[in-house]
């Protein structure tokens, strides 16, 4: 399990609404992945109820972020990789 907690300059923790702060974990642990995965293990390893995860994740998804497909009965997860940047003139 990761330690979460995050300290601004002045000791106290960073608030987030929940939502929020479970989908950055969510995006956190997909991004160092190269495989599809399952609410259950992103929910183990962000240590977030995966009912409530699922709905972050289906945000995230209608938001273009994350990409879901279901696989038997189960749906996984890949991050949504972002274009490259063009770096010369067109």
């Amino acid at each position: 399990m990761r330690d979460w907690s995050a300290k601004g300059q002045s000791g106290r923790g960073i608030c987030f609404h929940r939502q929020i702060e479970y989908a950055l974990r969510a995006i956190v642990y997909l991004a160092g992945r190269k495989q599809a995965c399952t609410i259950h293990h992103i929910a183990e390893f962000t240590n977030a109820p995966p009912a409530y995860l699922a709905k972050v994740l289906q945000n995230l998804s209608r938001a273009d972020l994350v990409r879901s497909q279901r696989v038997c009965t189960a749906v996984s997860f890949l991050p949504k990789m972002p274009a490259p940047p063009h770096l010369g003139r067109r």
